[in-house]
């Protein structure tokens, strides 16, 4: 009888979990996009059809997590965005591990979606060219004798058939090159780092610094790894971080999303390249 009763206690209450479960997932309520604290491209961001209709789950994860995101921006009575306008000249793109061991088909850790942020990374750097401000493509170097950093890069994680890391990100190895179709002009800098983040990876900030650099827009590779850790490090180094919601990849379009409402609510602005443009003085 006891077993019986502990078995039926048990199904009640999962039953009760699953029904609260879909509760909440169907009751996700959209971020109002008419909010001065909702960034008006989150419409197309998350509320993609292509997306949502394809991925539903994923999507309703998606915008939840915005959702939370800008009811904190509400609650903390933030400005949206932080900046109305970026100057130019003490502006810098980011341009974060856009090389091939990330980008080509078949590479170490292929990003797949990162092909399609190109021709909107060449955009944004020839607006922040024109507008006397940096370009600055930084390449991921992996050293072997960095911490725990060689547990995780010495294979493929996504599959056992392709180059090492640990191989392919070191200087004279063609996948550690920058892709060819990035627009790279004479005055623009390539600097190396050898951590996911720039900021502990390299000289980063004192180059900034030394510009005269007050706004980093980040671009690049991937959302949730190097370019979001090199946009949480810069904001606490004190740097206004712009991410650019259409000018970063991740390997997936949830943990894209997700990582971009945690810099929303965090860390700085998100925007797509053609407001950064607009924006740009």
């Amino acid at each position: 009888m006891r077993r019986a009763m502990t078995k039926a206690m048990l199904l009640a209450t999962v039953l009760g979990l699953t029904v609260s479960c879909q509760q909440r997932e169907t009751d996700v309520a959209y971020p109002d996009t008419d909010s001065p604290f909702c960034p008006q491209y989150i419409r197309t961001a998350v509320q993609d059809t292509s997306f949502r209709g394809r991925y539903p789950a994923r999507f309703r994860a998606a915008a939840a997590r915005w959702q939370i995101a800008v009811v904190g921006a509400q609650n903390a009575n933030r400005q949206v965005p932080l900046l109305d306008s970026l100057s130019g000249r003490k502006s810098a793109l980011l341009v974060v591990d856009m090389q091939r061991v990330f980008l080509d088909s078949g590479a170490a850790i292929e990003v797949a979606p990162g092909r399609a942020i190109i021709p909107n990374i060449n955009r944004l750097a020839a607006a922040v060219r024109a507008k006397g401000g940096s370009v600055i493509f930084l390449r991921y170097l992996v050293n072997d004798k960095v911490g725990m950093l060689r547990f995780f890069e010495a294979r493929s994680y996504l599959d056992s058939t392709r180059e090492s890391p640990l191989k392919a990100m070191q200087p004279g190895h063609p996948q550690f090159e920058l892709r060819p179709d990035l627009d790279i002009q004479k005055g623009d800098t390539i600097m190396d780092k050898t951590r996911y983040s720039a900021v502990l990876g390299s000289n980063i900030v004192e180059v900034l610094h030394k510009r005269g650099i007050e706004n980093v827009i980040v671009t690049g590779v991937t959302t949730d790894v190097c370019a979001g850790n090199t946009a949480e490090d810069l904001m606490q180094m004190d740097f206004h971080v712009v991410m650019v919601w259409d000018g970063c990849a991740a390997l997936d379009r949830l943990e894209h999303e997700l990582y971009l409402a945690r810099i929303f609510g965090l860390y700085g602005d998100v925007m797509p390249t053609d407001e950064v443009i607009q924006r740009l003085r």
